[in-house]
């Protein structure tokens, strides 16, 4: 029927219609320290950067010794990133190899690397990685590149699990060496 709204209508309700009367500087803000920022309503200051090695003769040699695994794991766009730069500079071709992939952002990396067959673990941490191994055969060796800092769950729970297992840098990741100073009372 009839109304004194014309359309399109945006409506505010809730805890943000009160800011209404505050002035920007006033409203706290999302302060954001990972990588690949893309909200411009965060304050972005990264407290890591990731770099390129620069000495490659271990990931070089585990790519040359490719063909003797049965999967390859990635659990970040980064290590994915990195590896292929490498793996494509050796003349290498992906071998019957498994690909798992840890989540959607490391899927999207590899399918951008051209990899069509990739096999994305149920739930996107370390946990849904070892559920996924939990259902399969024991004993198979698995080539994992990541970075520097990479944590020991995974590693040692697929070991546990009876998997052989090989970690290779393929980034280092390191503290940033001037991150933004921000004032967290607005945080």
């Amino acid at each position: 029927g009839n109304s004194e709204f014309s359309t399109p209508l945006i409506a505010l309700v809730g805890d943000v219609a009160a800011l209404r009367h505050r002035s920007s500087d006033s409203i706290r803000r999302t302060l954001y320290t990972g990588l690949g920022h893309t909200n411009p309503e965060f304050i972005h200051t990264p407290l890591i950067a990731i770099h390129e090695l620069v000495d490659k003769r271990e990931l070089i040699a585990s790519i040359h010794r490719l063909h003797e695994y049965d999967y390859l794991l990635f659990t970040s766009r980064y290590a994915v990133k990195y590896w292929f730069a490498t793996f494509k500079e050796s003349g290498h071709v992906l071998t019957k190899t498994k690909i798992i992939s840890i989540g959607n952002t490391t899927t999207n990396a590899l399918k951008e690397e051209g990899v069509t067959i990739i096999i994305q673990v149920e739930k996107d941490d370390s946990y849904g990685v070892l559920d996924y191994f939990c259902t399969h055969p024991r004993g198979k060796r698995i080539l994992f590149p990541r970075s520097n800092l990479g944590l020991e769950i995974l590693p040692e729970g697929l070991k546990k699990l009876g998997f052989r297992v090989d970690l290779v840098t393929a980034y280092d990741n390191q503290p940033s060496v001037n991150p933004l100073r921000v004032n967290l009372d607005n945080i």
